[in-house]
């Protein structure tokens, strides 16, 4: 494995080729503390030859993992090996940002923040949402100020905030 690296959520994929008396292979893949966080398990009958197991797996948050793979063979015979520091996944470069547009005291506001993977909204009068693009109607005429937090897959959140005009 050549060390790869992306941006989470990263779907990583393994082949591994065994030879001999094989009845499975297993891929782990470990924090840094060593709990596994992903797996697949290919079987196979018949395989006195080679196995060849072919599995891919999500990773949703960003960090440095290991990977153990592990052959089974018949009765309790079992050969692994891990690597660490084998995949390299970064945080998405979370940016906030938001735009709006109005029909009288119905404003209606669009994410373009770039890294987001949830919305949190304050509207300035007491109002929140969770929506990505929400609408809102306001009850009076003036200026609110409008407070957008995006959070990204690995949980790191940044906020803008902008005054809205309502007439």
């Amino acid at each position: 494995m050549n060390n790869p690296t992306g941006t989470a959520p990263a779907k990583v994929g393994f082949t591994t080729y065994t030879a001999g008396n094989v009845t499975s292979v297993q891929v782990q893949v470990l924090d840094k503390n060593g709990k596994v966080v992903a797996s697949c398990r290919s079987y196979c009958t018949h395989c006195t030859v080679k196995h060849i197991c072919n599995c891919s797996l999500t990773l949703k948050n960003p960090g440095t993992y290991n990977v153990k793979v592990t052959a089974y063979g018949t009765g309790s015979c079992h050969v692994e090996q891990t690597k660490k520091s084998a995949i390299t996944i970064k945080a998405v470069n979370l940016v906030p940002n938001f735009t709006c547009s109005a029909s009288g005291k119905k404003i209606t506001f669009k994410d373009a923040s770039t890294g987001a993977a949830k919305w949190s909204w304050n509207f300035g009068d007491g109002s929140k949402s969770t929506s990505k693009n929400p609408t809102h109607t306001y009850k009076k005429a003036g200026k609110y100020k409008v407070c957008l937090t995006v959070c990204n897959s690995g949980n790191s959140c940044k906020s803008i905030c902008k005054t809205v005009t309502v007439k």
